[in-house]
């Protein structure tokens, strides 16, 4: 294709477009769970640890072994979670009907979604894969905004 042609329609269905539909969906399920488990831990945060202890499911000793901090975050940490995971999932809506200001919506809230275990939990230790899947979502997307208006 020509530098000086249009590029190509969203609707014709190219094996991009396709991985990028599949990134949304990943996005949609990802976010989408994370918007909604940690904002119904923040509105019942005070039966939370109660609930996970008593839990008849028996949970892995890493979920057990990081519940302390977790909790210490508060109920904050868990209410701007899923503030800026709803906002995740928006940003992958609005680029799921291919416009580009849903690349900078999901980007924005990836990098707070960093930065708010800094704030609230001391002593977080998954920062590094953390940043590097929400850089390799991030990177995937920039990568697809040709198709986006």
């Amino acid at each position: 294709m020509s530098d000086n042609q249009p590029d190509q329609s969203p609707e014709e269905t190219t094996p991009q477009l396709t991985f990028f539909r599949i990134l949304c969906i990943g996005t949609f399920i990802w976010s989408g769970w994370f918007a909604f488990s940690t904002f119904i831990c923040g509105i019942f945060f005070d039966g939370l640890a109660p609930a996970i202890k008593s839990s008849p499911i028996a949970l892995p000793q890493e979920i057990l072994e990081s519940l302390p901090l977790l909790l210490a975050a508060g109920r904050w940490f868990f209410i701007s979670t899923a503030v800026f995971n709803g906002l995740s999932l928006f940003g992958a809506i609005k680029m799921w009907n291919l416009q580009k200001s849903g690349f900078h919506f999901y980007t924005i809230a990836q990098i707070i979604l960093l930065i708010i275990p800094m704030i609230f939990i001391h002593g977080s230790t998954e920062m590094i894969l953390q940043a590097m899947v929400s850089a390799t979502f991030v990177f995937a997307y920039a990568s697809n905004l040709k198709y986006m208006h």
